[in-house]
């Protein structure tokens, strides 16, 4: 299992939430709220497992703010993805998130930060996992 401190770490730019929790409330926005994100449900978007795990490479690999990159190498970033699905999945897993590529040009904010995106998984046993990115200007 990949230790949060060292997935924090790794992205040496901005700041990371990384965070598990249960919750029986079946309310997203709840949860959303209990990771300390703002409660906008329909801001978020469903991922295929494919695009989910692009996604989160691009988000350890590229600064949000400028496009640079941002600790890991491309090739590093993916095998991280990968691990993290693999440890925050179950069957029937949903992989949500604010946006797509291009994170800055087309997302919904859910931090104070300047640029925010993430990924939350949610599970058929109450478990949901977010790791969040946010950088400034």
């Amino acid at each position: 299992m990949l230790d949060p401190l060292e997935v924090i770490a790794a992205r040496d730019c901005g700041a990371v939430r990384y965070s598990v929790l249960t919750d029986y409330s079946n309310d997203l926005n709840n949860v959303l709220r209990r990771f300390g994100l703002n409660a906008n449900k329909t801001a978020l978007l469903s991922r295929d497992r494919a695009t989910a795990r692009d996604v989160l490479a691009q988000l350890f690999f590229q600064d949000l703010a400028y496009g640079g990159a941002c600790g890991l190498m491309n090739q590093a970033a993916t095998s991280w993805a990968e691990r993290i699905l693999a440890e925050h999945e179950y069957e029937g897993s949903v992989y949500y998130t604010n946006g797509g590529f291009g994170f800055h040009k087309s997302r919904a904010p859910f931090t104070q930060a300047t640029y925010d995106a993430g990924m939350i998984i949610t599970g058929p046993n109450h478990r949901f996992f977010c790791i969040w990115f946010e950088d400034e200007d």
